[in-house]
Parts: C-alpha cells; structure tokens; sequence
C-alpha cells in the first residue's frame, strides 16, 4: 500500500512514475478512481503529470478513451469516471480527497510532513480496494525534510 522509492537524479524516475500513473488512472479497474502526482510545489508535481500527458497523447491505444484537461493539470478516464491530476502543496484543500493512487515525488524536498499527513489520512480510505502511495525522492541530505523528520 506504501512503496518508497530513492533514485538519484536524470535516472528515468519520473518516467517510471508517469506510466505507474496512467496504470492507476485507466488499467487498474478502479471505478471512480483518483490517481494524484503532488510535491513540494505544482511546478514539480507537474514534471511527473506533463510526462504522463505525453506518454498518453503518443499512444494511439490510449488517445481515444481519454479527455484532457491541460488548464486543470488533468486527465479523464470517462468509462470508469476517473481522475488523473497534479497537486498543488496547498495543505488545507487536500482534505476531501479519496486518493486510489498517489505518486509523491521528490519527497526530500517536502518541509515538513503536513502535507503528508492529510495524503496519507485521504489514501487509506475504506472506500478503496488497493490505494497505492509511492513516495519518490532523490538522496537527501541533513537538512530538514519529510525524509528526515524524526
């Protein structure tokens, strides 16, 4: 149900991430899902999600079932009336989510675990029969980061 995953840079992280995310939105089943890249910012939630747009929009077997939605940093997956987005770290607007999948990419970069907190309370959501959280970070370092809060 949780998965870390620590990849030093330029090493096809957020590639992997973008097509675990595709799965999440249109091949997992999941009626209603809501499959989510977040950050430290939507600027770096965004990298995973653009990566995952255009893998989607290159591939002739996904294109015709998809909707997308680029002002909103989505993708609509209409027989299954799922969701793809990007987060934004904006803590109090995460608190009704009910994530089936979230992909949290450069987890060093994330202050402190608030965030992290609401994430993790929307994703182990009884309404879900396998939410998967994958935290994805490169190599941190002493500084204050949710990779290193004690």
């Amino acid at each position: 149900r949780v998965a870390y995953f620590e990849v030093p840079k330029k090493n096809g992280k957020s590639a992997l991430c973008s097509g675990l995310c595709l799965y999440g939105l249109c091949g997992d089943g999941e009626q209603g899902a809501e499959v989510y890249c977040g950050a430290a910012s939507r600027e770096q939630a965004a990298i995973v999600f653009d990566e995952a747009e255009k893998m989607a929009r290159a591939s002739a077997d996904l294109v015709p079932y998809l909707t997308f939605v680029p002002s909103r940093k989505a993708i609509l997956f209409p027989s299954t009336n799922s969701i793809y987005k990007a987060l934004s770290a904006d803590v109090p607007t995460k608190e009704g989510l009910n994530i089936s999948m979230l992909v949290y990419d450069e987890l060093h970069a994330q202050a402190d675990s608030d965030l992290l907190h609401v994430i993790e309370t929307s994703s182990t959501s009884q309404n879900r029969r396998q939410p998967l959280t994958l935290y994805t970070t490169t190599a941190d370092y002493d500084r204050p980061s949710a990779c290193n809060v004690k």
